[in-house]
């Protein structure tokens, strides 16, 4: 019996459509459990769900930044202008002449023409100053959502894990059932050769030897249970690991 410590459970299992056995110690059957378990796999979800809740409420805290930008073009110029020809006056130097000019230069005239197009931009950052404390309670119960989620996904994770160690132990202790039981049939087989052959010499009567007879049988149908029993413990325990069960 000291020796259950370090059993290791063989399980046969399904992979890839081919059959093979491995054996699989109580820690490598956890993280199977662990890894396939529904359970665990549907906390881990809402857990992270709730972990992006709790970063969108605690950018509420944050400026809201907002952008645009607009372009137009015309099909004409919105901006026209003609400038006549003209002479324009022309300072020779001489400050006398500077209020009354003696000489000029001619100016052809020009048309001025633009603004056909436009580009407008603009940013826009609103900050919050007070809501009636609406931001801060949303981020108190997307906190409280997180933390409900992780104790759920703990809790799932320590059940399946004592669920796991349960059928593991289960069938470490059935399968020590059976070496106990195969030696006590063998050793009613070798009793019961031993009445036969005094029960032939006449010394013994024939309802002693129907006696060992009987409990041989007897050994043998539990031993049958014990094998159904194991069998059964076996898919129990590979459908909570998530591995087909293959005997």
């Amino acid at each position: 019996m000291n020796n259950i410590i370090k059993y290791i459970l063989s399980i046969a299992f399904l992979t890839s459509s081919v059959a093979f056995s491995q054996n699989l110690d109580l820690d490598s059957c956890k993280t199977l459990a662990l890894e396939n378990n529904r359970d665990i796999k549907n906390a881990q979800l809402k857990l992270d769900a709730s972990k992006q809740v709790k970063k969108n409420a605690f950018t509420k805290y944050f400026p809201k930044i907002s952008a645009n930008a607009f372009a137009m073009r015309a099909n004409d110029y919105m901006i026209k202008q003609e400038i006549p020809e003209m002479n324009l006056p022309v300072y020779d130097g001489n400050p006398v002449n500077l209020m009354n000019p003696t000489q000029f230069t001619y100016f052809p005239g020009m048309e001025i023409e633009t603004f056909d197009y436009t580009n407008i931009g603009s940013v826009t950052a609103i900050q919050p100053i007070f809501t009636g404390g609406r931001i801060y309670n949303s981020n108190k119960l997307a906190k409280l959502g997180v933390d409900l989620q992780q104790d759920i996904l703990d809790n799932s994770s320590e059940n399946v894990l004592l669920k796991t160690e349960n059928y593991y132990w289960q069938i470490v202790t059935l399968k020590e059932k059976r070496v106990t039981l195969n030696s006590y049939q063998k050793l009613l087989e070798n009793l019961y050769k031993d009445v036969n052959v005094a029960y032939d010499a006449g010394l013994i009567q024939k309802s002693d030897l129907l006696k060992v007879q009987l409990k041989l049988n007897e050994v043998k149908i539990n031993r049958l249970k014990l094998e159904n029993g194991i069998s059964l413990s076996k898919m129990a325990f590979c459908q909570h690991l998530g591995i087909e069960y293959y005997d």
